[in-house]
């Protein structure tokens, strides 16, 4: 990954952008199987303890390997930038992992992903109040529309036997896009350390406030001899690449892209995550979920539309 520093000029994605906002949604499409996966042996609060611990281990090991090739990494420096690193660790980490993980208890990986397709209703909101460079205008008006359309649509494909319950998964997963929708905003105002170090900092401290939570709960396993070797496997691969991995990618690209930009990833989620959800866990594929799928791309595009002409307009005011 590039050594990048924060900075409040955004660029226009490039293609090598665009590549990787295509692999992170791919991989974070796969979380919500993987969790699914994971939840057979594992409580929430486990599966979100062990994730971001991996992921911290994954991207620690590495910072230590850069120098080796002479890059040079800073970690942030200042009290204001580390006070926003725990609240960023908290809204990114902690906090939804464990929300998702708890949510897919009781709603399809499906309907998950379908559900992440949303988070521009709250991303577009927060941004337009908490940023000078990502107004809301009438497309994202537009495309803020056609996402509640989608979501409404996925809402009423629910496969919960209990729809009470189904309700509250859906709430938690929700609760959790309001927590990523923050991060995203705070990211671009950490104003100095490397790329990889803030992300290494952010995953740490999301380690460290996730071992009280562990600890209260007292969700640890009792028999470490007779696990499902397939929920392992599947905590280990979130914490490697759509912890880890991911969040090295996407902080890279929030601060390059903006977040507004970076939120195209979210509506790639719902296909993939679709997919692989009928792939690998034989959830059905319906009418409704494809008629989903097509108004979150319309919402795509629409977006897309959008966020090239705030650049034109950014970059005619800087002239």
């Amino acid at each position: 990954m590039p050594n990048s520093k924060t900075t409040s000029t955004l660029s226009a994605p490039s293609f090598t952008d665009i590549c990787l906002i295509l692999f992170v949604a791919a991989i974070w499409s796969s979380a919500f199987t993987a969790i699914k996966i994971a939840i057979v042996e594992f409580e929430p609060i486990m599966v979100a303890f062990s994730r971001v611990s991996l992921g911290f281990i994954f991207l620690l090991s590495y910072i230590l390997i850069l120098p080796l090739f002479n890059k040079k990494t800073a970690w942030p420096t200042g009290t204001k930038n580390w006070v926003l690193l725990a609240f960023i660790s908290l809204l990114y980490t902690a906090v939804p992992f464990s929300l998702i993980s708890w949510g897919q208890n009781y709603i399809s990986a499906s309907l998950t992903s379908i559900l992440m397709g949303s988070s521009p209703l709250i991303g577009y909101i927060i941004t337009h109040f908490a940023t000078k460079d990502e107004k809301l205008t009438p497309l994202k008006f537009l495309a803020l529309a056609l996402g509640i359309i989608a979501v409404y649509i996925a809402v009423d494909v629910s496969d919960s036997t209990n729809i009470n319950d189904s309700y509250w998964g859906m709430a938690a997963i929700l609760l959790a896009l309001l927590c990523y929708a923050i991060s995203g905003m705070l990211t671009r105002k950490v104003d100095n350390g490397s790329t990889e170090k803030m992300s290494t900092a952010v995953l740490g401290l999301g380690t460290i406030f996730l071992i009280p939570a562990l600890l209260i709960s007292d969700q640890l396993p009792t028999n470490y001899t007779d696990l499902n070797m397939d929920s392992v496997w599947a905590i280990v691969y979130l914490g490697i690449f759509p912890t880890g991995l991911a969040y090295l990618i996407r902080f890279y690209l929030i601060v390059k892209i903006g977040f507004t930009a970076f939120l195209t990833t979210i509506f790639f989620i719902p296909i993939f995550g679709v997919l692989l959800s009928a792939w690998m866990l034989n959830e059905a594929l319906t009418i409704n979920i494809f008629i989903s799928l097509i108004v979150v791309i319309a919402s795509l595009i629409v977006t897309k539309i959008a966020s090239r002409q705030a650049l034109k307009k950014q970059l005619s005011s800087q002239a």
